[in-house]
């Protein structure tokens, strides 16, 4: 949605139009390193649920699921 307004955002921003599609491709970028990142925290927060559902140490179980929800909480942060 933002390659269509570059040349309408550089006018309104007083920009130039090579620093708007420096903008472009930055957004584009956090798109290729921001999935993998999503993907990982998911896969910790799996790992951490699965080992907190066998054991049953306490303090293991407290520390497991702040590490637990330390990759959950990734969705939350990145919906806002």
């Amino acid at each position: 949605m933002i390659a269509p307004t570059l040349h309408q955002s550089s006018i309104d921003l007083d920009m130039k139009p090579s620093v708007m599609q420096l903008t472009l491709s930055i957004y584009l970028l956090a798109f290729v390193f921001g999935s993998p990142a999503y993907i990982l925290a998911h896969k910790w927060y799996i790992i951490w649920d699965t080992l907190c559902s066998v054991n049953k140490l306490k303090g293991f179980m407290i520390s497991g699921r702040f590490l637990s929800r330390s990759g959950g909480s990734v969705s939350i942060a990145v919906s806002l």
